[in-house]
């Protein structure tokens, strides 16, 4: 999953107002002001990106990188809410957004409609405005596979007289250090 400072940068100059994440136990800011909330996150897109594996270094150790998705959804609360998501929703399709995705080392992947959720809370009536935003990224990880440092095989070859003995052996010098 993306860190949450990351998304953040990048959502943020995008939005003509306050961002903050919708389960922060803090003072709501001024109106208006938008939430981030993760929905979900997970491996690829359709169908499956499978993960990388790369070579396995002197410790054991492989670099593992896996093609992810995160779907966040975006609220706005306020005045002009459909607008401010409407901008946003525009702007991630700028040059400039795209330039900035590959900096955060994320990519847009795809933005929902931007939904009227306004509504009467009590006897007031609060404008709001949501979208779903899916971004893609690649999650990396070390697994520790360890080396094999020796190999021995023996057995037999068939011919078409009698069989030929077979006996291999290979042992491999890794560096430590």
């Amino acid at each position: 999953m993306l860190d949450d400072g990351t998304v953040h940068g990048f959502v943020q100059p995008m939005l003509d107002c306050a961002l903050i994440w919708a389960e922060q136990n803090t003072p709501r800011p001024a109106f208006p002001y938008a939430t981030l909330r993760w929905l979900r996150s997970e491996e690829g897109g359709r169908p499956i990106a499978r993960p990388w594996y790369g070579a396995v270094n002197a410790d054991g150790l492989m670099v593992v990188e896996t093609p992810m998705q995160d779907t966040l959804e975006i609220q706005v609360f306020g005045p002009s809410a459909l607008n401010i998501l409407d901008t946003l929703r525009q702007r991630l399709g700028f040059s400039t957004t795209q330039d900035n995705a590959f900096l955060h080392g994320i990519a847009v992947l795809s933005c929902g409609p931007v939904l009227n959720i306004s509504a009467l809370l009590e006897t007031i009536w609060e404008e709001r405005a949501a979208m779903e935003l899916t971004l893609g990224h690649v999650m990396r990880g070390a697994d520790a596979v360890g080396l094999i440092e020796k190999v021995q095989a023996t057995g037999t070859l068939p011919g078409g007289g009698a069989p030929v003995p077979l006996s291999l052996n290979i042992e491999m010098e890794t560096p430590h250090g």
